[in-house]
């Protein structure tokens, strides 16, 4: 994959605060053509009380003012990387950000949603609590319509909390990566990876602290774009309930 990457210097803070060493947690954050909405999810990394992180920027191959933005933050010394790619979906760029990474620990950010000021540092007093969980999920505020489309009905309505929300995932970085990270699927990658690390044994635990706010009202977003593709189609419904799960 051809990528290119603007990164800070070593000689820049890497925070307010001088941070030392690799960060606890790196944070991906994967784009399309959200220039409207970026700036908020970005500041709410930049606003975390737990200052030992990095954020990766990565932008599936962006039309509007996307790089302009995030070199703002770069230029302002924040730890801030930025990778472009052609357009390849949500699983290949969250790879491709993971990769990039630095952090013990990874955890991602959808660029129409935000964390809480007490996101993160939530999350390492999870990982703290529980040493042998080796993913963490949940946690999340919804923000609008609360049903998405069911991955294997997708004409079928169902609750988020009936999901797997895999923009809330946090891993250890080299143990997701070991596992080839993200399955390349169109829709619903983060429910086949959660149930792939379910069957080779990951302890696996849901978060209570609702610290990622998962903002629904994006005309844009996948899941949006499921929905609406599957009431246009017409497919029926089946009788039987259907498996509720779906991924952003």
């Amino acid at each position: 994959m051809n990528t290119s990457q603007v990164t800070t210097g070593s000689e820049v803070p890497k925070t307010r605060e001088e941070q030392v060493g690799p960060p606890l947690f790196s944070v991906v954050l994967c784009t399309y053509n959200r220039e409207a909405l970026l700036r908020r999810a970005i500041d709410s990394v930049l606003a975390q009380d737990l200052p030992n992180w990095a954020l990766v920027v990565v932008d599936d191959g962006s039309e509007d003012n996307t790089f302009s933005l995030v070199r703002d933050y770069i230029v302002e010394g924040w730890p801030v990387r930025y990778l472009f790619h052609r357009n390849c979906g949500l699983a290949l760029s969250r790879n491709a950000g993971m990769q990039c990474a630095t952090g013990r620990f990874v955890t991602f950010l959808d660029s129409d949603d935000y964390y809480e000021p007490n996101h993160l540092r939530a999350r390492r007093d999870e990982l703290a609590h529980n040493p042998r969980t080796k993913l963490l999920h949940g946690g999340y505020r919804i923000v609008g319509d609360p049903f998405v489309a069911d991955k294997n009905c997708p004409s079928r309505q169902i609750h988020i909390d009936n999901c797997i929300v895999d923009a809330t995932f946090v891993a250890r970085r080299r143990d997701l990566l070991a596992i080839g990270g993200f399955p390349v699927l169109p829709y619903a990658a983060g429910n086949a990876l959660f149930h792939h690390l379910q069957r080779i044994g990951w302890l696996q635990r849901r978060v209570t602290a609702r610290t990622y706010v998962y903002d629904r009202t994006a005309a844009d977003s996948i899941c949006t774009q499921r929905g609406r593709e599957a009431r246009a189609s017409r497919v029926p419904v089946p009788a039987a309930a259907s498996s509720a799960a779906a991924a952003r």
